[in-house]
């Protein structure tokens, strides 16, 4: 998805307001991504505990994330 951000910033669409709130999502999916593939190997109890409200906390800012581009599309 910062491909695609930055390909409507490099073609005018949208301006580069939006790029770094999409690496923070990228950087964070990897976080989140690491720390399940960590438990297959290590079961650790409480390591759903605390994945859960990343989860929860990747999908807020990403959801207003795109909301902020499909306005900004629009206008």
């Amino acid at each position: 998805m910062v491909d695609k951000i930055k390909f409507m910033i490099d073609n005018s669409y949208i301006s580069d307001k939006h790029y770094q709130d999409f690496k923070e999502i990228r950087q964070s999916s990897q976080t989140i991504r690491n720390l399940i593939l960590k438990n297959q190997f290590e079961k650790v109890d409480s390591l759903p505990l605390k994945i859960i409200p990343l989860l929860k906390d990747l999908r807020e800012k990403e959801n207003t994330s795109m909301k902020e581009v499909l306005i900004e599309l629009e206008g």
